[in-house]
């Protein structure tokens, strides 16, 4: 009996164990087959390789059947060895390696070798990053592999790049694929137009409870389609992809998507240039700068023979209105002078400049301000402010007379003043300030009237 008890022992305790090993295997695959879901959905991927110094975590070998699957590893070899050798000849390495380069896979590829090698990659833990202007926040999956070649070792790295959050709601081209669009099973198309060069960035927001695929074609010249890129967008996910515009057409790059598994869902994005070609209308202008988060405001209200000339894009935080009169115009018409391609106006009036030449002009300087944590407490005053100012005749904060446009960012409490004007022997300046923008309106009319203007920004 206690034999028998002994033997049931054994036995049920290696049931455990295996249905433990089983179950563990089984979680391990599930876990691998989601992150790889995860990874598919990434749209950025990058990959880099670097001569080894010494043999490390060597994970494959290459051989003829590797590179006949990945063919874009020999050039990037090569370009790995030439370095290599640099850093030879000068001692110099980055511990174990010596300085990488990039490699050409493409997401299916950088895939493909995860998947086939993955229990061999080391994976680093997600890491966060917000882009240059704030505007979107990435999160990352890096993962690293030795591999060997002709007797000689590399390190590979591949990371994938997602869209965590859009932090902002403007500076982006958005993409809703909804649950309306799914169940109407009609022709849904969205037609969009971004202007370059800062961002033409397209978010697919995937708004439905399953995985959707996205492809995106390139429309060219002819009408004909060229695929661009295909990707999947994971339910309640959403993926950020940027369109390059065609400078060497210096023409409008059309994008086309395509919803795979909805064929009626489908839309057009046209990256336009035209703004190159001249000043900018109030229309374009505000589309462009819209890319940068910047809601442009112009006047309605000019003085009586004023009207625009140009909309002149210094930066994407920065843009001159131009508005002149008739006496402006003649005197710069007589001079000759282009300071851009159709605009014969200068770009920036000083004190020092020639009454002759300020005269009949007004220009407002837009500023976009990315303001610090401490002045978001701000906004709302200065929003009250700046209606305030819109509901009052005239308000003089203070006087000082112009030497140059030198603007105080500050009063003497810290803060930025939503109104100030400085009053010189030709020039007069505005400054309004509303939430992170900033308006400065120059000319060489009466205080009264550059108010006037400084009020109906808008």
């Amino acid at each position: 009996m206690g034999q028998r008890s002994s033997v049931l022992m054994v036995i049920l305790v290696f049931g455990i164990l295996f249905s433990l090993m089983y179950v563990s295997g089984v979680m391990a695959s599930a876990r691998k087959d989601m992150q790889m879901k995860d990874l598919q959905a990434a749209p950025r991927v990058y990959a880099s390789i670097s001569r080894m110094i010494e043999p490390e975590n060597i994970c494959f070998t290459i051989d003829k059947e590797f590179l006949d699957k990945y063919s874009t590893f020999p050039s990037s070899i090569d370009e790995a060895d030439y370095w290599a050798e640099i850093y030879i000849q000068t001692d110099r390495s980055y511990g174990n390696y010596y300085s990488g380069v990039g490699l050409h896979l493409n997401r299916n590829e950088a895939l493909s070798l995860l998947s086939t090698y993955h229990s061999d990659f080391d994976r680093t833990v997600h890491s966060k990053n917000s882009s240059p202007d704030g505007r979107f926040t990435h999160e990352s999956d890096r993962f690293s592999c030795g591999f060997a070649y002709e007797q000689k070792y590399y390190q590979l790295e591949l990371s994938f790049e997602t869209l965590k959050q859009v932090n902002r709601d403007t500076g982006y081209v958005p993409v809703y694929i909804t649950r309306e669009q799914v169940e109407k099973q009609q022709d849904s198309v969205q037609n969009k137009v971004t202007f370059a060069p800062w961002n033409n960035t397209l978010v697919f927001f995937n708004q439905l409870t399953s995985a959707i695929t996205i492809e995106l074609s390139n429309v060219n010249g002819t009408g004909a389609e060229q695929h661009f890129e295909t990707f999947a967008v994971l339910p309640g996910r959403m993926i950020d992809l940027p369109a390059p515009a065609d400078w060497t057409a210096l023409d409008d790059t059309a994008y086309q998507y395509k919803v795979k598994e909805y064929p009626w869902i489908s839309g057009h994005v046209t990256v336009s240039t035209v703004y190159t070609n001249g000043c900018l209308t109030p229309e374009i202008a505000k589309s462009l700068y819209a890319q940068s988060d910047f809601e442009l405001k112009f006047p309605s209200y000019l003085p009586e023979g004023f009207r625009p000339v140009c909309n002149a894009e210094n930066t994407d935080t920065y843009m001159i209105q131009i508005y002149a009169n008739q006496s402006a115009t003649d005197y710069h018409a007589s001079k000759g002078i282009m300071h851009s391609k159709d605009n014969p106006y200068p770009f920036y009036l000083y004190s020092s400049t020639p009454q002759q030449e300020v005269k009949g002009i007004v220009q407002v300087h837009a500023m976009k301000l990315y303001e610090d944590g401490k002045a978001q407490d701000a906004r709302k005053q200065l929003l009250e402010s700046y209606q305030l100012l819109l509901n009052q005749t005239v308000q003089y904060p203070f006087s000082t007379p112009i030497s140059d446009l030198q603007f105080i960012e500050s009063d003497e409490n810290g803060g930025r003043s939503y109104l100030k004007y400085n009053q010189g022997k030709f020039l007069t300046a505005v400054e309004v300030a509303v939430n992170s923008e900033k308006y400065v309106v120059i000319g060489s009319l009466p205080m009264e009237e550059m108010m006037n203007i400084a009020k109906s920004l808008s």
